[in-house]
């Protein structure tokens, strides 16, 4: 089993609305300062962009949005870029969305 593969969707939420949900994460990711972290993430879990969104992540990345989920995401963020604050809410939607296998008893 691959490491992709061991993944398996536990409920249907999408990371739009998780962050976008005034009872989920709305509030803390409704300022305009979050946009740009708002449009990658989107785009790294694959979800359909606006063409607005599309031509913002095209600024931000220099290339067109990914198709499907992406296995990896590398970022390179400067100081006060917001990334303990994606870090922990992409765990609680992840820990969420994601179980992983059962894993083999130990010998």
């Amino acid at each position: 089993m691959t490491a992709t593969a061991a993944y398996r969707p536990a409920a249907t939420i999408s990371l739009s609305r998780f962050l976008a949900d005034p009872n989920l994460l709305g509030p803390d990711f409704a300022a305009p300062s979050w946009d740009a972290w708002k449009v990658t993430l989107k785009a790294a879990f694959g979800e359909r962009l606006t063409p607005d969104e599309t031509t913002r992540f095209r600024e931000l990345a220099g290339r067109d949005p990914p198709t499907k989920r992406v296995r990896e995401l590398w970022l390179a963020i400067g100081r006060r870029g917001g990334k303990d604050s994606i870090a922990a809410r992409g765990r609680n939607l992840l820990s969420g969305l994601w179980r992983l296998p059962a894993l083999p008893a130990a010998r």
